[in-house]
C-alpha cells in the first residue's frame, strides 16, 4: 500500500512545462537521458536530429507552441522527469519521456506513463483518440520491455530512409478494448 501511496503522490507532482525556464530544464534533462541512447546507437543530429538527445530549447518550445502538452516532476530545483503527449492520427502520442539518470530505475518513469494517460485520458474517452502510441528504437530492447510493462504492444515495426534504425510503433488501449 505504501508504494500505490507514494505512486499517487508523485503522479499528483506533475506539473505543466511550459515556462521558459520550465523547458530549457526539460530541454537540459532530455540531453542528459537520451544521449547515452543516442551514443549506443550512433545517432548524431544529422542522422537523427528528431531523438531527444539533440532537442534544444527552441526545439522544444515549437513543439509545444504546436501542441505537445508537456508535463514534468521536479525534485527541488531539478526536473527529475518528463513527458509529453500531442494528439495525432487518432492516437494520443506520447512523446519527450525522459528520467534523469540519476533518478532511472525507481519507477519514475512508469509513474509519470500513468500521469500522462491519465492527463490524456478525455482524448480517449472523447471518442479523439482510439489509444496511446509510442515510437522507439527498434532495437533499444530495454526500452520496449519498458513500454511492455505498461501494458504497450507492438503495432508495428518500419524502416525510413532518414533514420539509421528502425521505428517499432507501440500501442496501447483503454481498458475493456
Amino acid at each position: 500500500m505504501k508504494d500505490a501511496l507514494q505512486s499517487q503522490t508523485i503522479k499528483e507532482q506533475a506539473v505543466s512545462l511550459y515556462t521558459d525556464h520550465d523547458l530549457r530544464a526539460a530541454a537540459a534533462l532530455l540531453g542528459r537521458a537520451f544521449g547515452p541512447v543516442a551514443e549506443t546507437f550512433g545517432l548524431t543530429p544529422e542522422n537523427c536530429k528528431g531523438n531527444g538527445a539533440f532537442t534544444d530549447f527552441g526545439r522544444l518550445k515549437s513543439e509545444v507552441a504546436g501542441g505537445l502538452d508537456l508535463w514534468g516532476i521536479w525534485q527541488g530545483e531539478t526536473l527529475v522527469a518528463c513527458g509529453g503527449f500531442v494528439l495525432k492520427k487518432q492516437w494520443v502520442v506520447i512523446q519527450r519521456l525522459a528520467v534523469d539518470p540519476d533518478f532511472q530505475g525507481k519507477g519514475l518513469g512508469r509513474v509519470l506513463m500513468e500521469a500522462l494517460e491519465d492527463l490524456s485520458r478525455s482524448h480517449v474517452a472523447a471518442g479523439w483518440a482510439q489509444g496511446w502510441k509510442v515510437g522507439l528504437i527498434a532495437e533499444n530492447h530495454p526500452l520496449i520491455r519498458f513500454y511492455q510493462g505498461c501494458g504497450y504492444r507492438h503495432l508495428s515495426t518500419k524502416t525510413f530512409s532518414h533514420l539509421p534504425h528502425g521505428v517499432v510503433f507501440m500501442g496501447k488501449r483503454p481498458r475493456g478494448d
